[in-house]
């Protein structure tokens, strides 16, 4: 069955491949391309949509896998896996929300997807991230902290040999305001574990039992949900319905962030696009190797969790929870949000695209 999926698949990837190179036969203006590996950050790109110049510029946009939702209402929009990009002829610009070396591009543009500083994994994970950060043209980045640690971090590394620019854009998506109103909801969502070393995720089946264990004494009427990274949808999560926990592995985090009353994470950079998005508490449970991973004890990203939420543990869980919960943290989050994007976003966003993409 799973040889049947695979023969189908390639066969519509090869339909959509060779339609796209229909189109850029007969195409006269100079090509975009947006590429999505995952259709979760898609909505933060359809800023871009707004200010680029569609007289000079053709826009495409390539999603991994097939996502049937309104985005696809656009035209010149296809689906076409990451193996299949590098037969593609050589476009003029790429912008992706992941690093993606394969296309034949003049321009590659990496959207880093984190509003803060937050950790990019052991030494060696770190090693590897900014490895590849360096191979693109342009890093487009959320403020003045993320650039920071970005190029500290490539210049101490990399010192002499190029690095790319690294340009801030803004974050349009949180202001994006959420109507929907939060439910009685708990959901944990830990960082990607297989780049962090062993004891410091709270994806560990002996932590993970212990914390829903403590979740149940208090809130047996909440429904709690497990969104694991995309990158750990392999770990092995059968114990966790004995517990009553839902495991959310959607390819759209927005359903289950909305719907959520608090979230309860270790050290992941969604908790901030949680908090600052929807204006909803954050527990971290820091546990005690995370102050080793490099960089983390100096990071913004440590120094500014009280502002979003509380650091706890295991035995202080439920008491902390009744305060984010009894307590309006939104005046709190909305006043921090203020601090780290003092600046207009789309005119940032405007600025950069006017300098090096609509007068390409």
């Amino acid at each position: 069955m799973n040889l049947l999926k695979k023969i189908f698949r390639n066969f519509l990837y090869l339909k959509e491949f060779l339609l796209i190179n229909i189109y850029f036969f007969f195409e006269n203006k100079k090509i975009v391309i947006f590429y999505f590996s995952s259709p979760g950050y898609r909505e933060n790109l359809e800023y871009f949509y707004k200010f680029i110049n569609n007289n000079k510029l053709s826009i495409y946009t390539i999603f991994r896998q097939k996502k049937n939702d309104n985005f696809e209402n656009r035209s010149k929009v296809f689906f076409l896996g990451q193996r299949w990009v590098r037969f593609l002829k050589k476009v003029d610009i790429v912008i992706s929300p992941s690093v993606c070396l394969d296309f034949k591009t003049s321009i590659n543009i990496y959207y880093h997807h984190d509003i803060l500083d937050s950790p990019l994994g052991s030494s060696r994970m770190i090693y590897y991230n900014l490895n590849n950060y360096r191979k693109v043209d342009f890093i487009l980045v959320a403020n003045s902290i993320v650039q920071n640690y970005l190029q500290y971090n490539l210049l101490k590394i990399f010192k002499k040999k190029q690095i790319p620019k690294i340009e801030i854009v803004g974050y349009n998506k949180i202001n994006k305001l959420c109507k929907r109103k939060a439910q009685k909801q708990i959901l944990i969502a830990p960082t990607n574990r297989n780049a962090f070393p062993s004891g410091t995720s709270i994806l560990d089946q002996v932590y993970l039992k212990r914390l829903i264990i403590e979740l149940r004494k208090e809130y047996k009427n909440y429904k709690i949900v497990l969104r694991p990274h995309p990158n750990n949808r392999e770990f092995d999560m059968r114990f966790l319905s004995s517990f009553d926990v839902s495991i959310d592995n959607s390819s759209d985090y927005e359903k289950v962030y909305s719907e959520s009353a608090l979230m309860i994470t270790d050290f992941s950079g969604t908790a901030f696009t949680y908090a600052l998005r929807f204006k909803r508490p954050v527990i971290f449970l820091i546990r005690k190797k995370i102050y080793k991973i490099p960089g983390f004890l100096t990071s913004y990203y440590r120094s500014n969790l009280k502002f979003i939420g509380k650091a706890s543990s295991i035995k202080n869980l439920n008491k902390d929870i009744r305060y984010l919960l009894c307590n309006n943290y939104q005046k709190r989050i909305y006043s921090f949000r203020k601090k780290v994007f003092n600046f207009d976003q789309n005119k940032a966003l405007k600025t950069f695209l006017e300098k090096y993409i609509n007068n390409f």
